[in-house]
């Protein structure tokens, strides 16, 4: 039954697509909250069944033997409980039942994410062939999306949209951003069987894979796919340092990476005529002499580690050293950020202008309304309508999805989102985290972060146990970074529940032979 179910969420739904992208976003969420309520009623009522054959048999149903939770299913719990009583002492209880008009992430669907990982944890047998499924749906959205970027609508998806929607939309997903969800929370999957699979035509599938994902990845033209990529770097670094193998895998995979770029730049110059037009970053990393250049160096790079690791017993370094050539690293990209942030704070804030007569105006560096595509005015409006909550609403939020409810609610409020935005309506603050801050308070945050990073620490973890236990933990990681400039959508966020729940699958039957080497 969860097989069923899984078979339409991994295999089905990617690829559902509606003509010039009409009511998609709806026409999906339709799908993934029909199949899901179906699932739950019909696992219920075979539970129910079980149990009355039991009574009729006059057998003991309920065992002696203790039901393990683990630190994640109570990290879900914690959710739950934060999510039930920001609903249940919201002033929008119907409009947050089922969410803002066109996102539909209220209440019912919060149950939803949280059910799906229960079914998929404790229900689903794990099988395989439904990581392989969803790879291969997603290589197909991915394909489409690289034919998209050259004008190509090879399933005439666009039809006669004029250019500045075919920049906006993308494959079967929608909204690029939307894309961009989908294809950061899945292709970590794939890149980490490239660098770990023991069988070579795994591995040349899953390069394959990868190289579509990257090179769709550096074509979609949102800047956050970029961060997301970064920090699956950073974890699949750290975890390279198991042995001299898993660092030669990470060599290869940047090689991979940097190679993606490189012929994306190869082919944007070949087709130029059909491309269509990219922002910025997306061209540097494509058309700029970097990728090619990272290529080179990363291919010299790896030819010297071979031969070290051939003239020294396959030991290049100790493991010591590498933690602590991990842990250096971190640091210096740690002081980098921090540096970057208070350049940012005092270039925004004049600081620097008033006392230096200096001015960055480059648009990453100059935070203000319009940064970000005005997700600079989206995130100090939020945290200066937070802060005015009163105390309870800071604690528990005003509610699932009711973002836009409240804001409307309060004349003040709205007059300023009419002044800034018009007619559009702001359903969230284009920041994951901040909208779970003001939609479930700082309860519902703490326990939203806490449940992700349960996830990640127990599948880090338990790793050399369970073979694919860090894929999911890579794609946990890159949905968290990705959404630091986006939000929670049907088009990704079902795929987080699923892989929180393939992995818990996977620790609570570690100790049994089918789960030993799951890919």
């Amino acid at each position: 039954m969860v097989s069923v179910y899984l078979f339409v969420l991994l295999g089905f739904f990617p690829l559902f697509y509606k003509y010039q992208y009409t009511g998609m976003g709806e026409a999906k969420y339709k799908i993934f909250q029909y199949s899901t309520i179906a699932c739950i009623v019909i696992f219920f009522l075979l539970f129910c069944i079980r149990v009355l054959k039991k009574i009729l048999k006059r057998e003991k149903f309920f065992t002696t033997e203790r039901v393990r939770f683990s630190v994640l299913d109570y990290a879900v719990l914690s959710y739950f409980f934060c999510t039930t009583a920001s609903y249940l002492f919201s002033d929008f209880k119907k409009e947050g039942f089922v969410g803002a008009s066109g996102w539909n992430m209220g209440y019912l669907t919060q149950l939803l994410f949280m059910a799906v990982y229960f079914l998929v944890s404790r229900v689903w047998k794990y099988q395989k062939g439904f990581v392989y499924l969803l790879l291969v749906s997603s290589a197909i959205v991915f394909l489409v999306a690289i034919l998209h970027r050259f004008d190509v609508d090879a399933l005439w998806i666009y039809g006669n949209l004029s250019l500045e929607y075919k920049i906006l939309f993308l494959s079967t997903m929608g909204q690029s951003s939307w894309y961009s969800s989908f294809l950061c929370t899945v292709f970590p999957i794939g890149l980490y069987l490239f660098y770990s699979a023991e069988d070579k035509r795994m591995r040349v599938l899953a390069g394959i894979y990868s190289f579509i994902a990257m090179s769709s990845l550096v074509t979609q033209n949102t800047d956050s796919a970029f961060l997301s990529l970064f920090t699956v770097l950073l974890l699949l670094f750290y975890l390279s340092f198991d042995g001299t193998k898993e660092m030669q895998r990470f060599l290869e995979v940047l090689l991979l990476v940097s190679g993606s770029f490189t012929f994306m730049g190869v082919c944007q110059r070949l087709f130029a005529g059909h491309m269509i037009p990219l922002d910025k970053l997306s061209l540097f990393m494509t058309q700029s002499p970097a990728s090619p250049f990272c290529f080179v160096l990363l291919a010299i790079i790896y030819y010297v580690y071979i031969r070290k690791k051939s003239h020294s017993g396959n030991e290049v370094y100790p493991e010591k050293t590498g933690r602590r050539l991990f842990w250096s690293l971190s640091a210096v990209v740690g002081l980098a950020v921090a540096i970057t942030v208070i350049f940012i704070t005092l270039n925004s804030s004049g600081f620097l202008y008033r006392h230096f007569g200096y001015l960055n105006e480059n648009n990453y560096l100059l935070f203000n309304d319009i940064w970000g595509n005005a997700r600079g005015f989206s995130w100090r409006f939020t945290c200066e309508t937070y802060l005015e909550l009163p105390f309870l609403r800071k604690l528990i939020g005003v509610g699932p999805d009711c973002f836009s409810f409240y804001h409307a609610s309060v004349p003040e409020y709205a007059q300023k989102m009419r002044a800034f935005w018009g007619e559009l309506i702001l359903t969230n603050a284009h920041n994951e985290y901040l909208t779970k801050l003001f939609n479930l308070g700082i309860l519902g945050l703490f326990s939203y972060i806490f449940m992700l990073g349960s996830g990640i620490y127990l599948f880090v973890k338990n790793r050399k146990e369970c073979g694919l236990l860090p894929a999911f933990a890579l794609c946990i990681l890159s949905y968290m970074a990705h959404n630091i400039f986006c939000y929670e959508q049907v088009c990704c966020t079902p795929f987080l529940y699923v892989f929180l729940g393939m992995g818990s699958n996977l620790i609570h039957n570690k100790g049994k032979k089918a789960h030993t080497n799951p890919v």
